[in-house]
């Protein structure tokens, strides 16, 4: 951590991250003096200089004042920083669209990107569409869910260890195009995801509850140089007990305790898994 000098000297050359970690510990008093105004100063100059965080920061301080003028400028923040993929911006702008906060009040697109911002990780936006699901908003809801762009999750499934089932999985680079050994390959893999994903999936190890995950998409990857089984599945295709999405986004730490399990069960040499949009 800077020293408070090195921090203001780095702020006044202009360093937007300087600016933001200036204006976070002037209003918090961490090895300064505790000084709000010159912490809101900071931070609008690091909003101002594009940082994303600071925006969504400022956004919430100008909600609070409660002035329309004030909440109307809160939603140009929210915007500019949900524009740069800021979740805590997202699902803000969410609550503003929805409440009608410096804006006219829209509940559809307030839901939605309340939503967006739960299946991005947010836990704040996930406590909120938790509250929104017991308010009688079922239909509201359903719509939104159908329009707004699911994430995709990969769990990528790495080579089997040497010498394990080598009549199935050593195919050269030309048997990998296509062909009979091919076949035999995704044939197995198939079975494997049916096993693993499908009637009582093991992605309940990482959703902490029952889920379905019938739909899924098998492809043959190069990572690192070695080849793995992908096992796409999208968003919108993980399901509760009611049929609806699962909304949140399980945490690395819970992917990790699954990773962990098909790691046992699969014998693979690595496993990995990734989010993307």
């Amino acid at each position: 951590m800077d020293d408070i000098e090195t921090l203001f000297q780095r702020a006044e050359a202009g360093e937007t991250i300087a600016q933001r970690d200036l204006a976070f510990r002037l209003h918090e008093g961490i090895g300064v003096a505790q000084d709000l105004s010159a912490a809101a100063f900071w931070l609008r100059r690091a909003a101002t200089g594009g940082d994303a965080w600071a925006q969504t920061t400022l956004a919430i301080t100008l909600r609070k004042s409660r002035h329309p003028e004030e909440e109307a400028e809160a939603v140009y923040w929210l915007k500019t920083a949900a524009a740069q993929g800021d979740t805590r911006a997202v699902f803000n702008l969410g609550l503003q669209e929805f409440h009608g906060i410096g804006m006219p009040k829209n509940v559809a697109n307030g839901i939605s990107n309340v939503l967006r911002a739960s299946i991005s990780g947010n836990e704040d936006a996930r406590s909120f569409f938790e509250e929104l699901r017991s308010h009688n908003l079922e239909s509201e809801i359903a719509i939104c869910s159908n329009k707004i762009e699911w994430p995709i999750l990969s769990i990528l499934l790495g080579p089997n260890p040497p010498g394990h089932l080598s009549g199935i999985f050593d195919l050269t680079a030309s048997e990998r195009l296509g062909g009979e050994k091919y076949d035999e390959l995704m044939k197995y893999e198939g079975k494997n995801a049916k096993i693993l994903f499908e009637k009582d999936s093991l992605l309940k190890i990482a959703y902490k509850q029952h889920v379905n995950s019938n739909k899924y998409r098998i492809t043959q990857s190069i990572i690192g140089g070695e080849y793995a089984t992908t096992i796409s599945f999208s968003g919108r295709d993980i399901t509760l007990a009611d049929g609806s999405p699962a909304y949140w986004r399980p945490s690395g730490e819970e992917m990790n305790q699954l990773i962990g399990v098909l790691q046992a069960i699969t014998m693979r040499t690595w496993i990995r898994w990734v989010w993307t949009t």
